[in-house]
C-alpha cells in the first residue's frame, strides 16, 4: 500500500513539476525548440475473475495516457465492457480508482490492479525495496463481496425436476452458498440420497412396498414407525448396511450424512433437525405472513390418489390392477362367517349384501406406519354391510372378545389379520365395504371386498375377506392400530396427532406474484383433532386454528393460502394437539416441516 502511494505522490509531484519549468528561449536568429515528452511505457498484472489480467500503461510527462488490456481469460461478452471501458476512464481520470463496471466488477478491478502493478515499477518509484504489508500480499480474488457471490453461485443447491414436471429445492439458497459449503446440505438425509419407494424394492430380501399417491415421498418416518414393530432397531441395520456399503464410502459417507451432533454430543436424525441450521430462510412473525387457513373434515381424495401397501404376499398375487375387477369375482366370492355363534353361515357375497343391505359412511383411512408429514392417509365415502348386522343375524354369543377377518390378502399377525375388540369393532361401526366413492372397490384396495373400522388405522382393514371369525378368549391379543408406536430413539408416540401437506412436494419452486395455495391433514386416529397450529417463523410465533367439535372418524383437511411479498425460501412449520380418550391434551412430539421456494 505504501508503494502504491509513493507511485501516485511521484505521479503528482511530475505534473506540478511540468506545469512550473521554465519555457524553452529560442536560440539567437533561430526559432524556439519544443521540448520533447517523456513518455514511458509500464507493463503490469494482477488477477481478474477467471485468471490473470495483464496491461501495458503509457505516460507522457508522467500522465497516463493509455492503457491497453493486451492479455486475459476472462468471459467473452460478460468482461467486454470492462474491458472496453475501464482503460477509457483510468486515462480520462489520470487514476488507476475507477468506477467499477456493473455486471463485471471482478474484471473491472483485475484491470485496475494491474494498472497500479505497472505504476508501481514507474519513474515515480523511489526504488526503496520493502516487502509489502501481510494485507497488500493477498491475492485479488481474496475480496469478499466477490468471493462471496462466486461461492453462492457455484455452491448454490441442487434443484431437481419431478415426473410430473414440478421443480423442488430441498435446501434453502444463501447469498454465500453456506448452506452447501460449510453444512454439505444437499448430501445429507435419506431423501438426499435415495428415493425410498425405490430402495425398498431394490433391496436384497423382501420387503413390503407402499405407494404414495400423493404429489409427496416416502421420507425417513414411515421407515421408523414401521420398525417399530421390530426386535431390531431400525438404526443397527441402518448402520450397519451404510457403514458396510462401498457405494457409501465412494461418496465419503459418514456418521453425519444422516445425523447433526448437536452441542451435548447428541446423534439427531438430521431430517428432523435441518430447518434450524440451514441459513436462507425468510422468517415472517405470524401477525405478518399474509396467510388464511380453513379447514373441513368433509374432503373426499379421489381414487387416483389413495395410497396402498402391500406387505407380505408375492407380487404376483397383487391385485392393484383395475382392469382385473370383472363381475365374475363379485358373482363368485364367499363369506364365511363362523366362530363362537349359534348360526354360523357361508353365503355369496352378493347374496350377502342383498339380505342384510348396505349404509354408505364417510371414512378416514391413515396407515397406522404413516411418518410425520408423509400422506399414507385419505378419506373416502364407503358404501358396505354393517358387521353388526351380519353378526346379529349369526347370533353371536354375549361373550365373545375377539374378532378377526381371515383374507386371501395374507396380511396381519398369522392368522391374515390384526385380531380386534370385538366390542370396539362394533362400537366403531365396522363395514364390509365393496364401494368406495361410488364405484366398486378398487383393487388396491381389496376387491371385491375389504373391512373398515372408524377410528382404526388401515392396518386393521383387511382387504379381500373370505371369512369373518368371533371367539371368546380369556387374555385376547388385541391390535387396534391407532398409531400409539413409540420410537425407540426417544422414548415417545412417534407421529400422532400428525399434520402434512398432500397438494405438493417438499422444496417446490413457486413463482413470486402468484397466490401459494396447500392442502393438507390433520389426524391422531381415534383422537379427536382440538387444535392446529402454522408458523412461518422457526415456531417462534404461530397461527392458531381451533377445530371445534372435530369428529375423530374424519381427517381435518386444511387449507392455506399464502402470497410472499420477495423470492426466496420459506418455512411452514406445523403441529397438531389432540384430546386423548382420557380427556388429556396430545401435541404432537414431532414438527411437520415444509419448505417453500419463490423465485
Amino acid at each position: 500500500m505504501k508503494r502504491i502511494i509513493r507511485v501516485l505522490a511521484g505521479l503528482t509531484g511530475c505534473l506540478l513539476l511540468a506545469a512550473c519549468a521554465p519555457q524553452a528561449t529560442p536560440e539567437p536568429g533561430g526559432e524556439a525548440t519544443p521540448p520533447q515528452p517523456s513518455v514511458e511505457t509500464l507493463l503490469g498484472s494482477a488477477a481478474g475473475h477467471n485468471g490473470e489480467i495483464s496491461v501495458e500503461v503509457t505516460l507522457t510527462d508522467g500522465a497516463i495516457t493509455d492503457v491497453k488490456v493486451v492479455s486475459h481469460s476472462e468471459t467473452a461478452g460478460i468482461s467486454d465492457p470492462a474491458i472496453e471501458q475501464v482503460p477509457k476512464e483510468i486515462v480520462a481520470k489520470n487514476s488507476a480508482e475507477v468506477d467499477a463496471v456493473s455486471g463485471a466488477t471482478a474484471t473491472s478491478e483485475g484491470i485496475m490492479a494491474a494498472v497500479k502493478a505497472a505504476l508501481s515499477g514507474s519513474a515515480g518509484e523511489t526504488g526503496e525495496s520493502e516487502y509489502p504489508s501481510k494485507e497488500a500480499a493477498l491475492p485479488f480474488e481474496y475480496s469478499k463481496t466477490e468471493r462471496n457471490a462466486a461461492s453462492g453461485v457455484e455452491n448454490a443447491p441442487r434443484v431437481k425436476t419431478l415426473e410430473n414436471g414440478v421443480r423442488v429445492q430441498a435446501v434453502p439458497s444463501d447469498e454465500i452458498g453456506w448452506n452447501n459449503v460449510y453444512m454439505d446440505a444437499d448430501n445429507r438425509g435419506c431423501n438426499a440420497c435415495h428415493e425410498l419407494e425405490d430402495v425398498i424394492t431394490q433391496m436384497e430380501t423382501f420387503h413390503g412396498v407402499m405407494y404414495m399417491k400423493y404429489a409427496t415421498k416416502l421420507t425417513l418416518g414411515t421407515c421408523v414407525a414401521c420398525h417399530s414393530f421390530y426386535k431390531t432397531p431400525l438404526r443397527d441395520t441402518i448402520h450397519a448396511t451404510h457403514m458396510g456399503s462401498a457405494n457409501f464410502q465412494a461418496m465419503n459417507g459418514s456418521c453425519q450424512s444422516c445425523h447433526y451432533i448437536d452441542g451435548d454430543g447428541n446423534y439427531l436424525r438430521w431430517d428432523y433437525v435441518k430447518y434450524d441450521h440451514l441459513r436462507g430462510i425468510k422468517d415472517l412473525a405470524a401477525e405478518n405472513a399474509n396467510a388464511t387457513i380453513t379447514y373441513s373434515q368433509d374432503v373426499i381424495t379421489p381414487v387416483e390418489n389413495m395410497y396402498y401397501k402391500w406387505l407380505k404376499n408375492e407380487p404376483a398375487d397383487w391385485l392393484t390392477d383395475d382392469s382385473q375387477i370383472v363381475p365374475e369375482i363379485m358373482e363368485q366370492w364367499e363369506i364365511t362367517v363362523r366362530g363362537d355363534m349359534d348360526n354360523p353361515f357361508t353365503m355369496k357375497l352378493t347374496d350377502l349384501v342383498e339380505k342384510f343391505g348396505t349404509v354408505t359412511q364417510v371414512m378416514s383411512s391413515q396407515c397406522c406406519i404413516n411418518g410425520v408429514g408423509d400422506s399414507m392417509i385419505f378419506q373416502s365415502e364407503v358404501t358396505g354391510v354393517p358387521l353388526e348386522r351380519i353378526f346379529e343375524y349369526a347370533q353371536v354369543h354375549d361373550d365373545v372378545t375377539s374378532f378377526d377377518a381371515i383374507a386371501f390378502d395374507t396380511y396381519g399377525s398369522g392368522k391374515n389379520s390384526y385380531p380386534m375388540n370385538y366390542d370396539f369393532v362394533i362400537k366403531n361401526k365396522a363395514l364390509l365395504v365393496i364401494e368406495v366413492n361410488g364405484q366398486p372397490l378398487p383393487a388396491s384396495q381389496g376387491y371385491p371386498c375389504a373391512t373398515w373400522v372408524y377410528n382404526a388405522s388401515s392396518g386393521n382393514n383387511v382387504k379381500q375377506v373370505t371369512e369373518l371369525v368371533v371367539t371368546k378368549q380369556e387374555n385376547p391379543a388385541h391390535w387396534a392400530l391407532v398409531g400409539d408406536f413409540i420410537d425407540p430413539s426417544t422414548g415417545e408416540v412417534f407421529s400422532k396427532p400428525n399434520m402434512g401437506v398432500l397438494t405438493a412436494a417438499n422444496g417446490q419452486i413457486f413463482k413470486l406474484g402468484e397466490e401459494i395455495v396447500l392442502e393438507g391433514y390433520a389426524d391422531a386416529w381415534d383422537e379427536a383433532i382440538l387444535l392446529m397450529e402454522f408458523s412461518f417463523d422457526h415456531g417462534n410465533t404461530w397461527i392458531r386454528v381451533e377445530t371445534p367439535n372435530n369428529d375423530s372418524g374424519r381427517w381435518t383437511y386444511w387449507t392455506l393460502k399464502f402470497k410472499p411479498e420477495e423470492a426466496g425460501s420459506y418455512l411452514l412449520r406445523m403441529r397438531a394437539t389432540s384430546m386423548t380418550l382420557d380427556g388429556q391434551e396430545r401435541v404432537a412430539n414431532i414438527n411437520t416441516d415444509f419448505l417453500i421456494n419463490v423465485e
